[in-house]
């Protein structure tokens, strides 16, 4: 699978509200490695947007081409009793080997996604970032900082889902 079908693929997933499972979206010449990013998705900030206690469901890191590539899904260790949701948060941080590579596949990400609905594009978070929320059912950021990008989602919003504490995480990450 080529990184753009990967990334649209991804995209897409995170966008219509699936919940991936990382082996359906790792290319199937991808090498698994050993790597801890700097800026990572933590426990407890997890269950500060979640709202409520949760837990580290699955982490993931892998080569695809040389992009480094770390994921983590944290999962609320209960459904919600008012929406009857359970809530959860996708993280994914990527290394390219240049800012012209992430730059290039943030601008494809942004571009399929420009006129959706809330979508809003952001200042002061990384070198460029945009949220986009349905205000239902997910809340996501997607941000390029240098040759690193990130994305997060919460899918899906509960009860609980503290909006305020997922802008302060992801503001928090390039300071």
């Amino acid at each position: 699978m080529s990184k753009m079908c990967l990334i649209l693929l991804l995209t897409s997933t995170l966008l219509l509200g699936c919940t991936p499972t990382h082996s359906t979206l790792v290319p199937s010449d991808a090498t698994k490695i050993s790597w801890n990013p700097e800026v990572t998705l933590t426990l407890a900030d997890a269950e500060r947007i979640l709202g409520e206690d949760a837990h580290l469901s699955e982490t993931l890191s892998y080569l695809d081409g040389s992009t480094k590539v770390y994921t983590s899904t944290y999962l609320s260790n209960k459904t919600d009793e008012k929406s009857g949701k359970t809530g959860a948060i996708y993280y994914m941080i990527e290394e390219y080997k240049n800012i012209e590579s992430a730059r290039l596949a943030y601008e494809s990400i942004r571009a399929a996604n420009e006129k959706a609905m809330g979508v809003v594009p952001l200042s002061g978070v990384g070198s460029e970032a945009y949220y986009h929320s349905d205000g239902e059912n997910f809340l996501f950021v997607l941000i390029r900082n240098d040759n690193f990008m990130i994305r997060m989602k919460v899918n899906k919003i509960t009860s609980h889902t503290d909006k305020a504490a997922f802008k302060e995480v992801y503001t928090s990450f390039w300071k």
